[in-house]
C-alpha cells in the first residue's frame, strides 16, 4: 500500500549515526504486527536477512532450522529494500525519512553505521562495483531520480570505531529521469545502469562513472518488477506484463491471454547497452503461464547457481523456475504475494511473501516448500482484507490480472484499456490513478458510476470477469478508501506555484478541476471526440498531474506542456505569456 509521507527540509541534511532499538528489549518478534516483507539479503552465516517494509523492521532468519532468531526496528521508517555488501553489511532504503541506511552486525544483532539522505521515496537498493570501486544505486520514485552513491573514508572526527574499514556512505550525484524508476541493474564492467519504469514501460540507461543519461526507450511492457543478468551473460531478463490496448475486456479476450498477458522478456545485452538501439531486437519472450492456469503479476527475477531463472508470481502465490531461453516455465505453490526471490544453498530457493507475513523455503528438486512466518498479526482490518485481495490475481478469470496490474500499487500504468466503463467497446481509456479516489466521485470516464461500491462491482465482473461477492466489495472498497492523495514533492517556486493559481483561476480550469480534490462531479464537453463519438467525459483530479504520464481519456497528450501547449487544453484563444505559461506549470506540477 502506498501511505502518504510527511516531507520535511530536513531529509537533506546530516544525522548522525544512531543504533537501533534493542530487539531482546522491545521484543518485536512477540508483538502483533504486519510485517510485509519486500526484500532479501544473504548473510553469509546460513542467514538471511528479511526487510518489512510496513513494520520499518529487519527479521533474521536461521535457514537451516526455518526460524526467525531476531527482529530489529531499523531507523525511523519503511523499509523499502535491502542489499548486502561484498563485506557484510546491509544497505536498507528508509523510505520516510528518505535515507539510505549501512547496517552493521554487532553480537548478533543488527545497526545503523550510517545514513546519507537520497532523493525522496527511494524504492530500491542496487550494488556492484565500477573501476574497481564499490558503487550504489539508489531509484527514487515519485522523486524520479537515481541518486548514486559511494564509499568514502570517514570524515575526520567521525567515529570511524563504529564503520568497517573506517568507510562512510558518500553522494556522488543524482540523475533525474523522466519516469518514476524501480527495478534497476547495475553492468559494472561496462559502467553502465539500466533503470526501468515503475509503471508503464521506459527504460533508462544511465552512465555510471559519469553520472549521465544516456537514452530513455520504451518496452511494450508495465508492471516492471524484474531485472536480472542471464547466466550467459548476454541477455537482460525482464519480468512484466504486456497490456492490448485494443483488446475488448469481454470473456475470450481474458481466457485467452489477450486482454492482459504475463511474461520473461530475453533482451539483448548489447541492444540494452547502445544508446541508439531497439530494445526489441533480437529478442524474445517466455510466457509465465497458459489458458486456465495464468501467472499474473510477475515479480523480481533471480538467476541460481545452475543459470535457472527463479521468477516470484506475485498474483498467483507461486514462483516460476524457466530452466532456459526454450524452456517452458515450472511453477511451486508459496505463501501470499510473493515479491522477492533469493538462491540459496542446496538448490533452495527463499522467497518473500509480501501479504503472507512469511519467507519460504523452497526445495524445488521435491516440489515443496516450508513456510516460516515472520511474527504475530493483528486481526485484518476491512482495508487489510482489501489490500489482500487487491494484489490478488485470482479475482479475475484464470488469474491473468489484478487490480493491481492496472493501478499499480493504487496508481496506474498509465496505458488504454478497452473495457466496459464507458458502456460499451471499442473506445479504450486511459487507465486512472486510485490515489486519493474516494474523493473524486463519481467515477468512470463518461462519470456515470455514482458510487466506488458499484465502480468496484463493475470491474470484478466486466474488467476482470470474475465474481462480485459482497465480502470482495466490502474489501476492496474499504481499501480503496484508504489509498492517500498523490504526494507532493518539495522544491517548488512558492512565489511562482501562488502566481499560477491565479492562471488557473483567471482562466477558468476551476470550473471543471475545482479544489480541494481538482476535480467535479459533473460531465464536461471537452471537444475531443472519443472512437464512439463522445465528447462529454468526466473530469479526473489533477492532484498528481505532475508526476508524468499521458493525459486526457486517450493518452493523447504526452505530458503537461503538450497538453496546454499543442492541444490547448482549457484554454481561450488568448495565448498565455511565457511567464503565465511558466507558473502555471508550476502550480500544476505542484498538485
Amino acid at each position: 500500500m502506498i501511505t502518504p509521507l510527511v516531507l520535511a527540509i530536513a531529509v537533506l541534511g546530516p544525522l548522525p549515526p544512531e543504533p537501533a532499538r534493542d530487539a531482546a528489549a522491545d521484543d518485536l518478534r512477540e508483538r502483533a504486527s504486519f510485517r510485509r516483507p519486500v526484500a532479501l539479503a544473504a548473510l553469509g552465516d546460513a542467514r538471511v536477512a528479511v526487510a518489512n517494509r510496513r513494520s520499518g523492521s529487519v527479521s533474521v532468519i536461521d535457514v537451516p532450522g526455518a526460524r526467525v532468531v531476531v527482529e530489529t526496528h531499523i531507523g525511523r521508517g519503511r523499509i523499502a529494500d535491502l542489499a548486502a555488501l561484498d563485506d557484510g553489511r546491509l544497505l536498507a532504503c528508509d523510505e520516510t525519512d528518505h535515507r539510505l541506511l549501512l547496517l552493521e552486525r554487532r553480537d548478533g544483532r543488527l545497526s545503523i553505521a550510517d545514513t546519507l539522505a537520497v532523493a525522496p521515496f527511494p524504492a530500491d537498493v542496487e550494488v556492484g562495483e565500477v573501476d574497481g570501486r564499490a558503487l550504489i544505486s539508489v531509484a527514487s520514485l515519485w522523486s524520479r531520480a537515481v541518486t548514486l552513491v559511494g564509499l568514502a573514508p570517514a570524515a575526520e572526527g567521525r567515529d570511524a570505531g563504529s564503520e568497517r574499514d573506517g568507510k562512510r556512505l558518500e553522494r556522488l550525484g543524482v540523475v533525474e529521469l523522466p519516469f518514476s524508476p524501480r527495478e534497476q541493474l547495475l553492468i559494472g564492467d561496462r559502467a553502465r545502469l539500466v533503470v526501468a519504469d515503475s509503471f508503464a514501460g521506459g527504460v533508462a540507461l544511465i552512465d555510471a562513472a559519469t553520472r549521465r543519461l544516456l537514452s530513455t526507450r520504451q518496452l511494450p511492457a508495465h508492471n516492471i518488477r524484474g531485472l536480472a543478468l542471464a547466466a550467459s551473460g548476454d541477455r537482460v531478463l525482464v519480468s512484466h506484463q504486456i497490456l492490448n490496448p485494443l483488446a475488448p475486456t469481454n470473456f475470450n479476450d481474458v481466457h485467452w491471454g489477450i486482454v492482459i498477458n504475463n511474461v520473461l522478456r530475453w533482451l539483448s545485452l548489447e541492444t540494452v547497452l547502445d544508446p541508439e538501439g531497439s530494445l526489441l531486437r533480437d529478442s524474445w519472450f517466455t510466457l509465465l503461464g497458459d489458458t486456465g492456469n495464468a501467472a499474473g503479476d510477475p515479480g523480481e527475477v533471480r538467476i541460481d547457481v545452475s543459470g535457472a531463472v527463479l521468477v516470484a508470481l506475485a498474483g498467483v502465490g507461486e514462483i516460476a523456475i524457466v530452466d532456459g531461453p526454450a524452456s517452458r516455465a515450472r511453477r511451486i505453490r508459496v505463501g501470499r504475494r510473493p515479491t522477492a526471490v533469493l538462491p540459496w544453498s542446496g538448490g533452495r530457493v527463499l522467497v518473500a511473501n509480501t501479504l503472507g507475513d512469511s519467507v519460504s523455503i523452497v526445495e524445488p528438486s521435491a516440489n515443496r516448500a516450508v513456510e516460516v512466518s515472520l511474527g504475530k498479526s493483528p486481526p485484518l482490518a476491512p482495508r487489510d482484507r482489501g489490500e489482500l485481495l487487491f494484489f490478488d490475481a485470482s479475482l479475475s478469470h484464470d488469474g491473468w490480472f489484478s487490480c493491481h496490474s492496472c493501478h499499480t500499487d493504487g496508481h496506474s500504468n498509465g496505458l488504454l484499456n478497452d473495457n466496459l466503463g464507458d458502456g460499451s467497446f471499442g473506445a479504450p481509456k486511459r487507465v486512472p490513478s486510485l490515489l486519493g479516489t474516494r474523493a473524486t466521485g463519481p467515477w468512470g470516464w463518461d462519470g456515470r458510476t455514482a458510487t466506488l461500491e458499484d465502480q468496484v462491482r463493475r470491474s470484478l465482473t466486466s474488467t476482470m470477469q470474475g465474481r462480485a461477492t459482497p465480502e470482495r466489495v466490502d474489501g476492496l472498497v474499504a481499501y480503496l478508501r484508504a489509498l492517500p492523495a498523490p504526494v507532493r514533492l518539495p522544491g517548488a517556486d512558492a512565489e511562482a506555484v501562488a502566481r499560477g493559481g491565479r492562471v488557473f483561476e483567471e482562466r477558468g480550469c476551476a470550473r471543471c478541476h475545482r479544489p480541494p480534490a481538482y476535480t467535479t462531479p459533473r460531465v464536461h464537453d471537452v471537444g475531443l471526440a472519443d472512437e464512439q463519438g463522445r465528447r462529454r467525459f468526466n473530469p479526473p483530479s489533477l492532484r498528481g498531474v505532475g508526476l508524468g504520464g499521458a493525459l486526457l481519456h486517450d493518452g493523447r497528450a504526452a505530458d503537461l506542456e503538450d497538453l496546454l501547449g499543442r492541444l490547448r487544453h482549457g484554454l481561450d484563444a488568448n495565448p498565455l505569456s511565457d511567464g503565465d505559461w511558466g507558473d502555471l506549470l508550476a502550480f500544476l506540477r505542484s498538485l
